[in-house]
């Protein structure tokens, strides 16, 4: 009797651990291959943390289980130091539109060093003349911009200037919104899930332990596409509120409801709160007007980076007269808003900028970089489907991305319950499928992209699918 125990007992394990670690087994052969195939680059990661905390140069370069070290990019591919070829779809997080090393742009920087012998810094130049007429051309919330060095600085400044306008203490943002590496821009950009608080007054929340608790409780954090909740908060809070600030596309993986974008629109209107539109990610990207053309809303204040300056550091605040006259030092003898910066509007950041935004608007750009979206988005959804996987696919016109869940996804809260180990190996059998993308982050497409590669990487994400179901 004994012994049959013993051998059911055994038996029992044995399936379990047939049954339960599948992903997790599968994932330490996809490591072993990734390693077997990239040993420079993980040499040199070592070498990179002895100067480097982390090895990187920012939280979002360190994927798993080490970053890849690249020497060379052309179009839609990139090489890295183990001569691996991949093909990009993580394109600078969004910013290279038109891939990497587009000769139209390549030849306007170019001219630049023939023009200025060297970059000019600190000082005006017509470029940015031209530059921020074609934003204010195409944006429809830009009356006047102002450039500046990255989307950080752009989202701050834009922060700063309702502040200064409205005299309040306190700014409202959404649940899953990143807006970038400063105190307002970090909160609850990726709240854990005992943090999250009650979706109808969720709990401000920062992993960056710099950020002071006063900070946190000026700030109104708000359920995404919800409106219900949205509008109880604003209403509860409006006499404080200095702006609100939004991702029309949150964190890449979920879109606004027309409703909802709507919808706040209209609240902050109704309760004279600035409305701060990020696209740094969404303009000039889901159409050349970006996300406000879209869902046809005009914001006070739009922030812009990325895509605008051709694969070069920029950003851009764009809004209204009255907003953005308050940077205007000439106006009073001085300005109501300091803003400084020895790179802000940088000859070689506008002359790409302009070159890229030609190229943006010849006929057939968008529908061209849709109809690949498109292709790739029904892979994944009927491979996933065929193979029995609970698999969601999100995104908006240029932008994909993956969550291996069965429930609605919403906003940030849904996003809690997707498998991430199942999202990481989906991302390891691409890498070492010849598919290159930050782990866990949305795909990102650009015109560089060829029939042939996009074929490619249909095979790569079926292949992927059926190996994760097997």
């Amino acid at each position: 009797m004994a012994q049959f125990v013993i051998l059911n007992i055994t038996f029992i394990i044995y399936t379990l651990k047939r049954m339960i670690p599948s992903i997790e087994r599968k994932l330490r052969e996809q490591l072993r291959l990734f390693r077997k195939r990239t040993p420079l680059s993980r040499e040199a990661w070592h070498r990179a943390r002895r100067i480097l905390p982390g090895g990187v140069d920012g939280d979002d370069f360190a994927s798993h289980p080490y970053p890849l070290q690249f020497e060379s990019a052309a179009g839609a591919k990139v090489t890295d130091v183990d001569e691996n070829e991949y093909i990009d779809y993580n394109m600078g997080f969004s910013s290279l539109i038109l891939g990497h090393g587009d000769p139209k742009i390549r030849k306007a920087v170019s001219d630049i060093f023939e023009s200025y012998g060297t970059n000019l810094l600190g000082a005006s130049n017509p470029l940015e003349i031209q530059l921020a007429t074609e934003i204010s051309d195409i944006v429809r919330s830009a009356e006047k911009v102002r450039f500046t060095s990255s989307g950080t600085e752009a989202n701050l400044l834009a922060i700063r200037i309702a502040m200064a306008n409205r005299r309040k203490g306190k700014i409202a943002k959404f649940e899953g919104h990143y807006h970038g590496s400063f105190d307002y821009g970090l909160i609850s950009s990726d709240t854990p899930r005992d943090e999250l608080g009650p979706v109808r007054s969720p709990y401000p929340y920062s992993r960056s332990a710099d950020i002071q608790e006063h900070t946190l409780y000026r700030t109104v954090v708000m359920p995404f596409n919800q409106l219900d909740e949205t509008e109880a908060l604003i209403k509860k809070n409006r006499k404080e509120l200095s702006c609100l600030i939004m991702e029309p596309v949150a964190g890449g993986y979920r879109a606004a409801s027309r409703d909802f974008i709507r919808g706040v629109r209209e609240l902050t209107e109704r309760y004279d709160i600035p409305f701060i539109l990020d696209e740094i990610t969404t303009g000039f990207r889901l159409g050349l007007g970006g996300a406000q053309e879209k869902y046809r809303i005009t914001p006070d204040i739009t922030t812009l980076g990325k895509i605008i300056g051709g694969g070069f550091p920029i950003g851009a605040v764009a809004g209204t007269r009255e907003l953005m006259d308050s940077l205007d030092r000439y106006r009073n003898g001085s300005s109501e808003v300091y803003h400084g910066g020895t790179f802000n509007g940088n000859p070689i950041s506008m002359s790409a900028g302009l070159a890229t935004l030609s190229e943006l608007k010849r006929g057939g750009t968008y529908t061209y970089l849709e109809k690949i979206s498109q292709s790739i988005r029904k892979e994944i959804a009927e491979e996933g489907q065929s193979c029995g996987l609970k698999c969601q696919v999100l995104g908006i016109s240029s932008i994909i991305n993956v969550f291996f869940t069965g429930g609605k996804i919403k906003g940030y809260r849904d996003t809690l319950r997707a498998d991430r180990s199942a999202r990481q190996l989906f991302d390891l059998c691409l890498m070492n499928s010849g598919i290159f993308n930050v782990g866990e982050k949305p795909m990102f497409v650009s015109t560089a992209i060829t029939k042939p590669e996009m074929r490619k990487t249909v095979e790569a994400i079926g292949g992927a699918l059926r190996y994760m179901a097997s």
